[in-house]
């Protein structure tokens, strides 16, 4: 049976109700993305980025997104529980959150770790720190531009 993880069914509709965009990145076919998604229950993703496997730990997905959703790099938070996670995320230049919860990080965290992500969480109920406060300060630092 196809369920989340803890918390993440909570934390996506806590995000999505503060105006956060939600996407999915994955390189599961879109036919796959989409059963995943209604068997979940997840009906806020803006958007679905499909990639090959073969592409995996590239930022061409990635970048992608962060187009179609006409966002900066500095405001995207790319979320995952494995190696290629952090990587893709690093090599697109976005905001690396790695979370233990998954199968990795259940059975050897250290590896995580030592991938150096932005921020390691122990699941997804920690996500709403990692983008509030990120959100926060960027318009602190567009208020501090703009009375320049």
């Amino acid at each position: 049976m196809l369920r989340p993880f803890h918390g993440v069914d909570q934390t996506l509709e806590f995000l999505h109700s503060q105006g956060v965009a939600i996407a999915v990145v994955s390189c599961l076919n879109m036919n796959a993305i989409e059963m995943c998604l209604t068997r979940l229950r997840f009906k806020d993703f803006r958007y679905k980025v499909h990639y090959e496997r073969t592409k995996e730990e590239c930022a061409e997905p990635i970048n992608d997104l962060v187009k179609n959703c006409g966002v900066s790099k500095k405001r995207t938070v790319y979320v995952g529980d494995t190696l290629a996670d952090i990587r893709m995320a690093k090599k697109a230049g976005v905001i690396s959150v790695a979370v233990k919860s998954g199968a990795l990080g259940q059975h050897d965290p250290q590896k995580l770790r030592e991938e150096n992500p932005d921020y390691l969480l122990e699941d997804f109920r920690g996500l709403p720190g990692v983008v509030l406060r990120r959100e926060m300060s960027e318009n602190a630092r567009t208020s501090e531009a703009d009375a320049d």
